[in-house]
């Protein structure tokens, strides 16, 4: 089984050697009983999970329309998961594989969050997927939902656009995309809908990362397979926290970073494989007053400030490099009113120390704004402008088609594939950064926001 997180002990003081370091015996000994402890652990929670639910398939079945070998076999599989629950960790194992084979069923995943932060976790979540049209619900009708995410669901052949949740409930009928969708005014008005909560299958969330958390436990609770916009949530606890709950009811669970679904992100990436990185640059500077009319809460304790556009650039960052990325210094201008930065000067470093300077800045305008992020590696250099738009390599324009591109249309197409897979795609790191970002920079005040 695949190790879900899940810590054990090691059993007695390490053996260590003259010099204060674990013997190679003691060390593989250690590897062998925690990795026992680990199977242990978790089969005794699937073997629960499992004896639960046969014992509901018995008391809800009519006793006299079963056959007896319908009852021996029942009978037969509860005395395995109670032969296997005093047994070694190898008949653990037997009585996962008897209970799959005889009974169809799988077992239960461990609970325990992940490391999420240091790489992405594409995991099976143990649901039987969804061969036909998947209803969805968007909450949350903002800016960003009205052009990204209902245009992708009304051409999309996967979604139908089954209701819509928003506290200014009397906007949402006129939009376009509201054709049959239902309207209400929170999601716990939504999901007390018996016809509505039922129909349901899934939840994309474009709410304001402060408020989105409570909503997306009660979607998961709910048994609603989830997307997230970016920022996933407000903190990395918080995803890991969700997503221990999406494994536990068995629903996919999808971080979206709308700006890897770039047209150049994956022939950037493709391009950089195998090389090292030798220094990067990463210039993301715009308009606020353009681009955030109105949004004030970004401005607000968990808004993000400059890294709610800064953290597009690290997500492709961190989906490019091969190698980890972690925070080495940073400075923060806060205007005097708000409390989110309006620029920010970040040093990032890879695992082989290269350098990675990065300028976040939302007081650009006009010609100055840029969004590029310029790559120097020991088999060439690489650029990438317009926020994915443009790819130039050694100089040498690629001509990448960028024509009507829409990422969130590809967004939607690989949260159908997840749903449909029974998979789930979390991905915490660019999120990661930017909580280190804030934990460890300097601060210096600036005048105020207007």
């Amino acid at each position: 089984m695949a190790d879900h997180g899940v810590w054990c002990p090691a059993m007695g003081p390490p053996q260590h050697n003259l010099f204060g370091i674990p013997s190679p015996q003691t060390e593989r000994r250690a590897d062998r009983i925690a990795g026992r402890k680990r199977l242990c652990s978790e089969l005794t929670t699937s073997i629960g999970d499992e004896a639960r639910l046969l014992k509901r398939a018995i008391t809800s079945s009519d006793s006299t329309a079963l056959s007896r070998r319908s009852s021996a076999k029942l009978a037969w599989m509860l005395g395995a998961i109670k032969e296997a629950k005093i047994s070694s960790a190898r008949r653990f194992r037997l009585g996962i594989e008897r209970i799959a084979k005889h009974a169809g069923l799988s077992a239960v995943a461990s609970t325990s969050p992940r490391a999420l932060v240091s790489q992405p976790d594409l995991y099976t979540c143990s649901h039987s997927g969804c061969a036909q049209t998947i209803n969805i619900a968007v909450v949350g009708i903002g800016a960003v939902a009205i052009k990204g995410h209902l245009p992708a669901i009304r051409d999309s052949a996967d979604f139908d656009l089954t209701a819509a949740v928003d506290s200014k409930v009397e906007m949402l009928q006129d939009l376009s995309e509201m054709q049959s969708a239902q309207s209400f005014a929170s999601l716990e008005a939504m999901l007390e809908d018996c016809v509505c909560r039922n129909k349901i299958n899934a939840v994309s969330l474009s709410t304001p990362p402060q408020g989105r958390f409570l909503l997306a436990m009660q979607a998961v609770a709910a048994g609603k397979h989830v997307i997230l916009e970016k920022p996933p949530l407000a903190c990395v606890s918080q995803l890991m926290q969700l997503d221990a709950l999406a494994r536990q009811h068995r629903v996919s669970l999808y971080t979206s970073w709308h700006s890897r679904a770039m047209p150049a992100v994956p022939l950037a990436r493709a391009w950089l494989q195998g090389k090292r990185v030798l220094s990067a640059n990463v210039a993301w500077k715009e308009d606020v007053r353009w681009f955030h009319h109105g949004q004030n809460w970004i401005w607000e304790a968990g808004g993000l400030g400059v890294f709610d556009a800064g953290i597009n650039a690290l997500s492709i960052l961190t989906h490019l490099l091969e190698t980890p990325v972690h925070v080495d210094s940073a400075v923060l201008s806060i205007p005097e009113n708000v409390c989110t930065p309006i620029a920010a000067h970040v040093t990032l470093r890879t695992a082989d120390q290269a350098e990675i300077n990065c300028e976040f800045d939302w007081t650009v305008s006009g010609q100055d704004q840029e969004w590029d992020i310029h790559v120097h590696t020991d088999g060439g250099s690489l650029l990438m402008q317009q926020g994915g738009k443009v790819l130039i390599v050694d100089g040498q324009d690629q001509n990448v088609c960028s024509d009507g591109w829409q990422e969130y249309s590809t967004l939607y197409n690989e949260f159908a594939a997840l749903i449909r897979s029974g998979k789930s795609f979390v991905d915490a790191r660019p999120l990661a950064l930017v909580s280190d970002i804030f934990l460890i920079a300097k601060r210096q005040q600036v005048e105020a926001f207007l």
